[in-house]
């Protein structure tokens, strides 16, 4: 009987660390996964921040090209505007000679 005792005492000290070693698994499991769910939060959050970032400098760059174009069609808007007038002038002179002979 002591045999059979000591197989049996094995037994359950072996499925005793068998539960233990278990329990330690999850708990290591459940660690593993909340320090992957921080550093996916962190990494998200340095991604938001940088594309936060390159949008507000494409937006600066858009903005400063819009005003670029916006000035370069003025200027030669104004420019189109006084070869008119001048042009507009050169007929009206040539009109009152042709009129006036003078």
């Amino acid at each position: 009987m002591p045999i059979f005792e000591s197989i049996r005492t094995a037994e359950e000290k072996a499925e005793a660390l068998r539960a233990k070693a278990q329990e330690e698994a999850k708990t290591l499991l459940e660690r593993a996964r909340m320090t992957a769910a921080e550093e996916t939060a962190r990494i998200q959050a340095e991604t938001d921040a940088k594309v936060a970032a390159v949008e507000a400098e494409a937006a600066a760059r858009a903005e400063r090209e819009s005003r670029r174009i916006a000035a370069e069609a003025e200027a030669s808007a104004d420019a189109d505007a006084a070869r008119a007038k001048n042009a507009r002038e050169r007929a009206l002179a040539a009109v009152m000679k042709k009129v006036t002979g003078v």
